[in-house]
């Protein structure tokens, strides 16, 4: 079971790419970032086929070497209104 509150970084993952660190979009509660991965808007296929989808932990918040903020290009902010999400933190 999880405490709906603590705090988690909401990233994507996707194929055919490699990274140093989690592309993390936004810092928000646990309980807010199972409301994004589990909507089906947060998955699909990128324009050189590979598959996308976004996550969450909790793990490592703060650590530069597992963990980098990305610009949030806004392209989830109907999802995040609709959803009622309270960002916490976020590269705008």
């Amino acid at each position: 079971m999880y405490d709906l509150n603590v705090l988690a970084d909401v990233y994507m993952v996707s194929q055919k790419t490699q990274h140093r660190a989690r592309r993390v979009l936004w810092r928000v509660t646990v309980g807010d970032a199972m409301k994004i991965c589990n909507d089906k808007r947060t998955e699909g296929r990128s324009q050189w086929g590979g598959l996308w989808h976004l996550v969450w932990t909790t793990h490592e918040l703060d650590n530069p070497d597992y963990a980098e903020f990305v610009k949030d290009d806004g392209r989830f902010d109907k999802l995040l209104n609709e959803l009622n999400i309270k960002v916490l933190k976020c590269l705008k």
